[in-house]
C-alpha cells in the first residue's frame, strides 16, 4: 500500500531536518520550518539541495485475497472512462460483493474489504474486483469464496436489489459508514448492468422513453430560462428545437457506445450519465449540435 502526493510523486524529505511535503516541489519545501526544535541549535534548517529526497511511505500487508476477472469487449462496450460509467460501476460492484460475501458466509462485512482496477488490453478490457481478508496473515473468509463464486454472484444481485427501490445507492442497500468516501460513486443500476454483462454478455437494455423525458427536463428548464433553444415531447420522442432546425434527442445507457445501433440515425445522443453528472456539458452538447446542423 502506497501512499503517494497528489500528483502520484510521493512525498519531497529533508534529510538534514525531516521536514517533508506532499509532491516534488522543493520551493515549497523551503518554506517548511523543521518539525522540532534541536536543543542546542537555533540556526533555521535550509533544507540543502543535496539532501533533498524523494520518498513513497509504504506498508506490507499480507493476507488471503480472492480476484474475480471480468472482461468487457470494446467492440460492443463503452470503455472509455470519460464516459463516466465503468468506475462508478466497478466501485459499486465492489461494495456489493464485499456485502453479499458477509452474508453468504455469516460473517461481519468488516471482517472483509474490497477493491478493483481496471486492465486495457487493446480490444479487450479487464475489469478486476478483489475481495481479501481485513486480519493481517487473513481468517480464511477470501479462500473460502474462490469455490463459491456463483453463489457470491447470486448474494450481490440480492444486494443491488433495493428494498426501498432507491435512484441509485441507499442506506438500505449499499451504503454504510465504512464507504462513506465513494458514497458518490455508488449507482446500483450500473452495476447491475456490469453484473449481467459478466454473466449473460448482454448490454443495457434502451432507457424507457419516460425515463428519458424525466431526465431531459432539467435541460428544457435550462433552456427556456436561456432562451435560446426549446425542447419538445411529441409521440413518443424528444426534439431539441433552434429557430427553423429541429433534430431527435436520444438519451442512452452510458454502457453503451456512441455507434451502437439502437441509436436513432442523425438524433443528438447524450448518455443518462453526462446528465446526471454534468449537466451544462449535456446541455452545451445538445446547443451545439442544434446549432452546426
Amino acid at each position: 500500500i502506497l501512499n503517494q502526493g497528489p500528483e502520484g510523486d510521493g512525498f519531497t524529505i529533508c534529510q538534514e531536518c525531516g521536514a517533508a511535503i506532499p509532491g516534488d516541489d522543493v520551493i515549497s519545501l523551503k518554506k517548511i520550518k523543521p518539525p522540532y526544535r534541536h536543543p542546542r541549535v537555533r540556526l533555521r534548517c535550509t533544507h540543502p539541495t543535496d539532501r533533498i529526497t524523494n520518498a513513497f511511505l509504504g506498508h506490507e500487508f499480507l493476507t488471503d485475497m480472492v480476484l474475480v476477472e471480468l472482461t468487457l469487449d470494446s467492440n460492443k462496450i463503452s470503455v472509455n472512462q470519460d464516459s463516466m460509467w465503468i468506475d462508478e460501476a466497478a466501485q459499486t460492484l465492489t461494495e456489493a460483493m464485499v456485502l453479499a460475501a458477509g452474508q453468504l458466509l455469516d460473517v461481519e462485512f468488516n471482517d472483509l474489504k474490497g477493491g478493483y482496477r481496471i486492465r486495457y488490453n487493446g480490444s479487450k478490457v479487464n475489469v478486476d474486483i478483489f475481495l481479501f481478508d481485513s486480519l493481517s496473515s487473513g481468517a480464511g473468509y477470501s479462500s473460502m469464496l474462490a469455490g463459491r463464486l456463483s453463489d457470491l454472484l447470486e448474494e450481490t444481485k440480492k444486494v443491488l436489489n433495493c428494498k426501498n427501490h432507491c435512484g441509485s445507492a441507499c442506506h438500505n442497500c449499499l451504503k454504510h459508514y465504512w464507504n462513506q468516501r465513494v458514497h458518490n460513486k455508488l449507482d446500483r443500476y450500473l452495476a447491475r448492468e456490469l453484473l449481467d454483462w459478466s454473466k449473460n454478455q448482454k448490454i443495457a437494455k434502451p432507457i424507457k422513453y419516460e425515463r428519458q423525458k424525466n431526465l431531459i427536463m432539467g435541460i428544457k428548464e435550462t433552456a427556456l430560462i436561456d432562451a435560446d433553444f426549446d425542447i419538445k415531447f411529441e409521440e413518443g420522442k424528444i426534439y431539441g428545437i433552434l429557430g427553423n432546425r429541429k433534430r431527435e434527442i436520444y438519451v442512452y445507457p452510458a454502457m453503451w457506445k456512441e455507434d451502437n445501433s439502437n441509436i436513432p440515425l442523425e438524433s443528438i445522443a447524450v448518455s443518462d450519465k453526462l446528465i446526471i453528472n454534468s449537466m451544462p456539458t449535456a446541455y452545451t452538447k445538445i446547443r451545439k449540435e442544434l446549432t452546426n446542423v
